[in-house]
């Protein structure tokens, strides 16, 4: 996990990875283009802009709370070399128990989420947003979620307006939102996980 983040610190260079977790440990190829893709998408001022108007502006509408959703979503899993399933499975409590580590401009929120596809094998994942990310989560968290229409027992932390989550659709809904923000090419959360894939968790 430290060199994951060290990774996502470090600026993402282009490599030749071994993967190891894999059987038959084989290498993944990323291109200058994956790369770069990612580090536009991650660190787009446009949406990083639109997300804080949001928050300071406090009543969100469904297309706001959608937008601030999908760029949390990002972050949690593109900024974190991960899949999609520990970011739509992220609970209410899990959000609720997480901590903070680090010092100063490096201290990270760190989320602990137990259901994900290779949980079984690898244990726990482990998310990390940035401070300035976790300030607008902790505003999603506590002004927003609270007041989108669920089912009584939905304890899924990241949800869009309509109350769903983004286990349906989701390359879709980030194509769109890529768009909203002036990009034209984004990478596969797949070519982002092999990336970040350096070692083992």
């Amino acid at each position: 996990t430290i060199e994951r983040v060290g990774l996502w610190k470090a600026g993402f260079r282009t490599a030749k990875i071994t993967h190891t977790r894999d059987k038959a440990a084989r290498e993944v190829d990323t291109t200058d283009d994956d790369m770069q893709a990612l580090k536009e998408l991650i660190h787009s001022k446009i949406a990083k802009t639109k997300v804080e108007t949001i928050v300071n502006r406090g009543k969100s509408s469904d297309e706001d709370i959608n937008f601030i959703a999908t760029y949390l979503f990002i972050c949690f899993g593109y900024k974190n070399f991960q899949r999609a399933g520990p970011a739509i499975n992220m609970t209410l409590k899990e959000v609720a128990e997480a901590t903070y580590v680090g010092e100063d401009e490096d201290t990270m929120l760190k989320i602990i989420v137990s259901n994900h596809k290779t949980a079984k094998t690898y244990g726990p994942a482990v998310l990390y947003l940035s401070l300035d990310d976790s300030a607008i989560f902790n505003h999603y968290i506590e002004e927003i979620r609270p007041n989108i229409a669920t089912s009584a027992e939905c304890d899924i932390a990241l949800l869009r307006a309509n109350g769903l989550s983004f286990r349906n659709n989701y390359s879709h809904i980030i194509r769109a939102y890529a768009i909203e923000v002036g990009l034209t090419r984004i990478p596969s959360l797949t070519a982002v996980r092999k990336a970040g894939a350096v070692t083992g968790r």
